[in-house]
Parts: structure tokens; C-alpha cells; sequence
């Protein structure tokens, strides 16, 4: 089956991706949002596709940047 050229095609067309490599796409995650992210955002076993990684993995990433934006705002208060 070729690759799609849409970007929606793109996104759901099933290309496994292991944890493993979702972790090491996750480290270049780090330095965007200025925290290490735990790798426990990762599902274990991975994904089927680019929009499930993406689904399962924004709500979680944007739960630790809350996280870690009150601590560090606490921090500040003290």
C-alpha cells in the first residue's frame, strides 16, 4: 500500500510504532516544553498509527506541563 499524500491520510494510515521509539521521539519533546516528560506518558506496546500517539499522548503531556507549570509557580511564591 503506498503512503498517502494527505495529511489526514498521513496521520490514520496504520504504521506500527513501538514504545521505543515513541520514548525517543518524547526526549525531543523535552526541551520544547523545558521539563523531562516521564515516559509513562508513553502506552505500552505503542501505537497503530501517527493520530492514535497523538491522541493518546497530547491530553497526557499537556497534564504534566499543568503540573509542572503550578509547582514552579509555587515555587515562586515561596
Amino acid at each position: 500500500m503506498p503512503f498517502p499524500l494527505d495529511q489526514a491520510g498521513q496521520m490514520t494510515v496504520s504504521i506500527p510504532m513501538d514504545s521505543l521509539t515513541i520514548v525517543d521521539v518524547l526526549c525531543t519533546v523535552d526541551p520544547v516544553v523545558g521539563f523531562e516528560l516521564k515516559e509513562s506518558i508513553v502506552k505500552t506496546g505503542g501505537f497503530d498509527s501517527v493520530q492514535e500517539a497523538i491522541d493518546y499522548m497530547v491530553p497526557r503531556i499537556e497534564k504534566a506541563w499543568q503540573k509542572h507549570s503550578a509547582t514552579k509557580s509555587m515555587s515562586a511564591v515561596s
